[in-house]
């Protein structure tokens, strides 16, 4: 049986017995919000727990609170008639992190996210690995994550109603189909690489991107090959060759050469090769920074065994 009370958390602010909800048959997925609060105030009131998440951590001053047994629907994001699923009892944990996503108010009253100190993160990754080990989450996250107020309304990053469905990990107020929010900003890769090592005890790459027709297509695009979102010979081929190329202290091999798209990234031509590892690491999820390091080439390892089914 999944543990349900999460440890060390208050458990003085319980809204079940109010808001009973539904028990959800499994949790797959994690949302972070943030309050727009400073700590100083404490933990919110959420209307009497009428928009309460599952959890509210104050990471500040290392406090939390448990609104809702683990596996029991939370209140804290719009649940439209107009979606096709049911937000808040789709398989998901809510958590809410005390702070501010909007710098400004974070700036006036303190608690900027933007300048969580390590600790912080390191408390919040507690309860993120907590329902990595009790709920068996997965520790990936969505490709895109802007900051905001980039990521506020129908930005880029937000998810349709069946890719919130099928979104298995953990993801932000931002991603919700149906919502417009723009929470939570802060550094997502450093916060699930604690976590992993709580975990596994060793802060390996965390996987963004899970292959799948619609995600393989988008990796098939960033190289320049048809794009059925099937994983065969040729994008293989194409894939391989091009990150031998764009690999420090490596060279294009003959049958890249031969294919003819080396010219598109080389200097003088149509892109660059780092305009080239930007889009390849946007579509594995990883930090576009234009710099082919260690975990982008894991990444692309991840990406291309769970595409050929290994």
């Amino acid at each position: 049986m999944r543990a349900l009370t999460i440890p060390a958390a208050d458990q003085s602010r319980r809204y079940d017995r109010a808001y009973p909800g539904i028990v959800q048959p499994t949790i797959s997925k994690l949302v972070l919000h943030s309050t727009e609060t400073s700590a100083k105030w404490g933990c919110p009131g959420y209307s009497g727990g009428a928009s309460a998440p599952t959890l509210t951590i104050d990471p500040w001053n290392k406090r939390s609170w448990q609104h809702f047994p683990a596996t029991v629907s939370a209140r804290a994001l719009l649940n439209p008639s107009s979606t096709a699923v049911s937000e808040n009892r789709d398989n998901v944990a809510q958590i809410e992190i005390i702070g501010y996503s909007d710098e400004r108010y974070g700036k006036q009253y303190g608690s900027n996210l933007r300048e969580l100190p390590d600790d912080g993160y390191d408390y919040i990754a507690r309860t993120i690995a907590w329902f990595v080990t009790e709920h068996e989450v997965p520790l990936r996250r969505p490709a895109l994550w802007p900051a905001y107020p980039a990521s506020y309304g129908n930005s880029p990053a937000r998810m349709s109603s069946a890719q919130y469905d099928t979104f298995e990990g953990v993801l932000a107020h931002l991603h919700v189909s149906g919502n417009s929010h723009g929470d939570v900003t802060l550094d997502i890769d450093r916060l699930l690489a604690n976590a992993q090592a709580l975990v596994t005890g060793s802060k390996g790459v965390v996987s963004t991107v899970e292959a799948s027709k619609v995600t393989i297509a988008r990796f098939q695009r960033a190289i320049g090959v048809h794009d059925d979102g099937i994983w065969g010979t040729e994008t293989d081929k194409q894939a391989k060759a091009l990150r031998n190329y764009l690999v420090a202290g490596r060279k294009a091999g003959k049958w890249d050469r031969k294919r003819g798209w080396r010219h598109v990234f080389a200097k003088g031509g149509k892109g660059s090769a780092k305009a080239a590892r930007r889009s390849i690491q946007w579509a594995l999820g990883v930090k576009a920074d234009g710099v082919w390091g260690p975990k982008t080439d894991a990444a692309w390892l991840a990406f291309r065994d769970d595409a050929l089914g290994r």
